[in-house]
């Protein structure tokens, strides 16, 4: 019975290995064959751990065995335990051959794309004595080319068979510093169009790639009506997908590798050539539906080319997680010089009737919706419609058109995140933060130091990377400030409760090498040249100028009128601290408050300037207390305690009175007494 179950056991095991595409030998190879459909390999139990000390070998080959086709291996899902070990430890390995004596490709342990020289390519896989969720490796077959950089000169490539994987620069241009080349991508039927994977791109992010050398993607074969897609040279993956509108794709690139990288760029494009929905025939029967994520994916649209009487086939985009929202920005167009009547017509719904608030195409709008997004078709000018490229991707809260909301406290500072963290931030940023005082007369400030990104790249006027700050609810509101780098010692203030923070990043926004600081706060008025009330108890209360410790801002008045419960107290204000600049420019000065019949009157009870501590009582009820600082001084400003105490009682007053007289007597005696003796 136990041989019996034994044996269950062993088959059960077998069973799941092979059908889960994970078996593993380490004594020989597992054979796979590729052709033009993804095919994949696993790690033993994935996505469950891996035994430790796992070792395994694949030989894939190609199925129909074809000089003309090569490999492409590209990594799916990668999680091994590295500990910043270079892959020393755990790893794969790849090999350009029928057995591991071979070249080695690469030896990795995290993203990557393999692609052989040859019709064989050997993967090996290496565990330590640690275990992890382990990978998940696609691979297919390739048509084969020579795509060499020539300089000077246009290489054009037919996609006849596809999908076509192209990696470049090569070693020699890179080695030649010779970067300037052009490579025209034709589909192979007419009516097609053209979209490309990006499988790998990868950067020296510590180049200084964008002052020479940039790649460029264009829709169309560089004439008159082509579109520029994208321009882009920074280290972070730029699209997913990009989908042309025709059967041509330029990719252009320019600039002197040798002098702007320290090591070889390796951009990887997967190219496909597919049918353009005829917008008679199929737009019903045959709907174009893009599944999106986080990373943005590029579109000219519509495709193909419509006659005047023509309506474009709809083009639904879907969230791949459905708690995100869809949204898309428009980039670019054809017409620069298109009016305001121009827009893109989009919907929230897969029906027509819910259309998104639009506006002018030149403005390059954002439109958001939870889920999916329908775009019906462009502008139409004429009765023309023209191409708009849009890039499309998932945003969350609160970068998906919503508002967060955050509540400030009184004096206690809190640090705003942006999307992202301190040193990168995210890219295509478009974030909301309503910053709200918990108090009905409070108000917000908020501190910032540091900058981001294009700040120190030369953009001073905040046209790239900023925050913008609204002193409301909303944007109609007024714009109080505008910032993307350097310090504001007195920080922003709203005038009511809210705040309103819109954070902005362009499309390359992420890679940030300098932190940036914002915190904010609720206080409560403690400025104005009308009297601030305030409500004195037995407990000291602070009272201090504006922005302490901070600077206090300059040329500015500031009054208080500190009142007891009652009649039947009077108010001390203490002085524990005061840094006003010298020669008194500025002054803290305190008064007798009287109510009269018709008017107000006041009478000096003292002042303070400089480092002066002293303490101030008034006779009887309320104190009026005033600051005032120059133009030029703003130092740190003071700091004061204050508290109400109740008035002497009226028979104290007169028993200290009648002693005050009977001293008064008694001294006028003696003198007398004085006088007579001294006569005689």
């Amino acid at each position: 019975m136990a041989a019996t179950r034994v044996v269950c056991y062993i088959f059960l095991i077998t069973f799941v290995a092979v059908s889960e595409g994970t078996e593993c030998r380490h004594d020989t190879y597992v054979e796979l064959s590729a052709n033009s459909k993804s095919k994949f390999i696993y790690s033993p139990n994935y996505p469950e751990p891996y035994p430790a000390h796992a070792m395994c070998k694949w030989r894939i080959r190609i199925e129909s065995q074809s000089r003309s086709k090569i490999i492409h291996v590209r990594t799916m899902d990668m999680e091994v335990p590295t500990k910043n070990d270079n892959c020393t430890n755990t790893y794969l390995k790849a090999y350009d051959g029928q057995y591991n004596t071979a070249p080695l490709i690469k030896q990795w342990c995290d993203d990557s794309t393999i692609v052989s020289s040859g019709a064989y390519v050997i993967i090996e896989f290496h565990a330590s004595h640690l275990s992890g969720k382990g990978f998940a490796l696609s691979f297919h077959e390739i048509n084969t080319f020579s795509h060499k950089c020539k300089a000077g000169g246009v290489q054009k490539i037919d996609l006849t068979q596809t999908p076509l994987v192209i990696s470049f620069p090569d070693e020699d241009a890179f080695k030649n510093g010779n970067g300037d080349c052009e490579w025209l991508f034709a589909a192979n039927k007419m009516d097609s169009k053209i979209i490309v994977e990006l499988d790998e791109w990868i950067l020296d992010p510590s180049s200084d790639f964008c002052n020479n050398s940039y790649i460029q993607f264009i829709d169309g074969d560089n004439s008159n009506s082509s579109l520029e897609i994208l321009k882009y040279c920074h280290p972070d993956r730029p699209f997913h997908t990009l989908t042309t509108s025709i059967g041509y794709l330029l990719v252009r690139l320019h600039g002197n590798w040798q002098n702007t990288a320290t090591q070889l760029p390796i951009i990887t494009l997967k190219l496909h050539s597919i049918k353009i929905n005829n917008p008679m025939i199929d737009c019903h029967s045959n709907l174009q539906t893009l599944i999106i994520d986080s990373t943005p994916s590029l579109i000219v649209y519509p495709p193909g080319k419509l006659q005047s009487e023509e309506d474009p086939c709809p083009l639904q985009l879907w969230s791949d997680n459905k708690e995100e929202t869809v949204r898309v920005d428009v980039v670019s167009n054809i017409d620069d010089n298109i009016t305001c009547q121009h827009y893109l017509y989009v919907y929230n719904s897969t029906e027509t009737e819910n259309v998104i608030p639009y506006r002018c195409i030149n403005d390059k709008p954002s439109y958001f919706n939870p889920g999916h997004i329908k775009i019906l078709k462009p502008y139409d000018r004429d009765n023309i419609t023209e191409k708009v490229v849009f890039r499309a991707y998932t945003v969350a809260s609160p970068c998906d058109g919503s508002v967060l909301e955050q509540w400030a406290h009184n004096d206690d500072r809190k640090t705003l995140k942006l999307a992202g963290s301190k040193d990168v931030y995210d890219n295509n940023g478009y974030c909301k933060y309503l910053l709200k005082a918990e108090d009905e007369d409070g108000k917000i400030k908020l501190f910032v130091s540091g900058s981001l990104f294009e700040w120190d790249h030369g953009d001073v006027n905040c046209e790239n990377d900023f925050i913008a700050l609204y002193d409301g609810t909303d944007e109609d509101a007024p714009m109080i400030s505008k910032w993307c780098g350097g310090s504001a010692p007195d920080g922003f203030h709203s005038t009511g409760k809210n705040m309103l923070v819109i954070f902005r990043s362009n499309q390359h926004g992420r890679q940030h090498q300098h932190q940036y600081n914002i915190e904010y706060l609720a206080y409560k008025e403690m400025c104005s040249k009308y009297d601030i009330p305030l409500n004195a108890s037995s407990s000291p209360q602070n009272l201090t100028s504006p922005g302490y410790p901070d600077y206090y801002p300059p040329d500015s008045v500031c009054n208080w009128s500190i009142r007891p419960s009652s009649n039947e107290h009077h108010i001390v204000l203490k002085v524990t601290n005061t840094r006003l600049g010298p020669h008194c420019n500025s002054m803290l000065s305190t008064y007798e408050y009287k109510e009269m019949t018709n008017s107000d009157t006041t009478e000096l009870i003292g002042r303070a300037c400089d480092s002066e501590t002293p303490t101030f009582i008034s006779s009887r009820g309320p104190m009026m207390v005033q600051f005032r600082s120059n133009k030029f001084w703003n130092v740190g400003g003071f700091l004061a305690e204050y508290w109400e105490e109740p008035m002497p009682t009226p028979a104290a007053s007169v028993h200290s009175s009648s002693n005050i007289l009977k001293s008064c007597y008694t001294h006028y005696f003696i003198i007398i007494i004085c006088v007579i003796l001294y006569h005689r």
